[in-house]
């Protein structure tokens, strides 16, 4: 589908859309930094506490070296004082394990001095993935799934666990990230509200612009219409604006005034042909009626000397059958004098044609 065959109202929807599709992929890309940074925060909790405890660990280590106290009195010394510290108010605790598999801090009393290795979280073996990532690495940052005392399902956590030198064992933390998702939720929904109503509100103006746009050039085509179809009467919508809507009913202005004036020209030769083709006709008429009179002149002219040569024709036929008024033969034939026989003889040619 191209963009030249949409209406301006849909053009804007989609310049709308675009933008709040920006604004969600911005705001997705907030709460994930933010998740982020939170999560970082919490990781840099838990290396500073553990940190905090391997420092205790190597004073330890120093007084064994310095022959102070012996190792295994140095990692029960350590092991009963980092069991003792807690953070978070109380919900973080420090484990630590010996690298024969045997638990020396735990927050559960009943675990210490026992072998965990193998027990399964999950189905994972969180002590042997701890101990290998500490031993290859020297410390491990491993996420995974606990149930959290007074919960029946398993939420998200992190564990972070380093090496004690010169003890033979591994220490660490772990912590729960349900805080920081049950943080998060208000800021999500927060932007998405923010998103909605940004999308509502920009929606709306965008709504209203096109329609300010769509609804005259709509009038305008419909009067653009109505002058090519020869109606050029009616206001033309938008004049006065100072868009460009109101430069485009300016031009539809000159359009309609340049089509009143060839109306009025069209007229004013109508009215021209008009008054010529009924002067026209008078003339033919005048015409045919002198004719009209001439012909019956004419007529009665005929008429007349026809009635007198009938009446001529009718005496003349009385007399002849009247054998009293008919003239009685001579006794010698008449003398034919020359003079007469002249004026009987035939003209010349060229005399009859003069």
């Amino acid at each position: 589908m191209k963009l030249t065959n949409l209406k301006i109202t849909p053009k804007l929807g989609i310049l709308v859309g675009v933008t709040l599709l920006g604004l969600c992929i911005a705001g997705a890309l907030a709460g994930y930094l933010m998740q982020r940074e939170m999560l970082n925060a919490r990781i840099d909790q838990t290396r500073s506490m553990v940190e905090m405890v391997r420092n205790l660990g190597t004073s330890y280590k120093k007084q064994v070296d310095a022959g102070q106290m012996t190792k295994e009195a140095a990692i029960a010394e350590f092991s009963k004082r980092a069991n003792a510290m807690t953070y978070d108010n109380g919900a973080g605790y420090i484990f630590g394990t010996s690298y024969d598999g045997i638990t020396m801090m735990a927050p559960d009393p009943k675990q210490v001095g026992t072998n965990r290795m193998d027990v399964v979280t999950n189905g994972r073996m969180l002590s042997r993935e701890l101990m290998e990532g500490v031993k290859a690495r020297g410390e491990i940052l491993l996420p995974y799934e606990y149930v959290k005392p007074g919960q029946e399902k398993p939420i998200r956590k992190i564990g972070y666990a380093v090496a004690v030198p010169g003890l033979d064992m591994y220490l660490g933390t772990g912590a729960y990230l349900d805080d920081l998702d049950a943080k998060l939720a208000p800021i999500a929904w927060l932007l998405g509200l923010a998103i909605l109503g940004i999308a509502v509100i920009s929606g709306s103006i965008a709504w209203v612009i096109g329609r300010s746009i769509s609804r005259p050039l709509g009038m305008l085509g419909a009067r653009m219409q109505a002058l090519a179809d020869g109606k050029p009467d009616g206001e033309i919508p938008g004049l006065g604006r100072g868009d460009e809507v109101g430069a485009m009913a300016a031009t539809v202005q000159i359009f309609k005034d340049n089509a009143l004036r060839i109306r009025g020209l069209e007229e004013a030769e109508a009215a021209t042909q008009a008054r010529a083709a009924a002067e026209r006709r008078t003339a033919m008429e005048n015409i045919a009626s002198d004719f009209e009179r001439s012909v019956t002149g004419i007529v009665r002219s005929v008429s007349t000397a026809a009635a007198g040569m009938q009446t001529t024709a009718q005496s003349m036929t009385a007399t002849a059958s009247d054998p009293a008024r008919a003239p009685r033969p001579s006794a010698r034939p008449p003398r034919v004098h020359r003079t007469t026989s002249a004026r009987l003889r035939p003209r010349p040619k060229s005399f009859r044609a003069r």
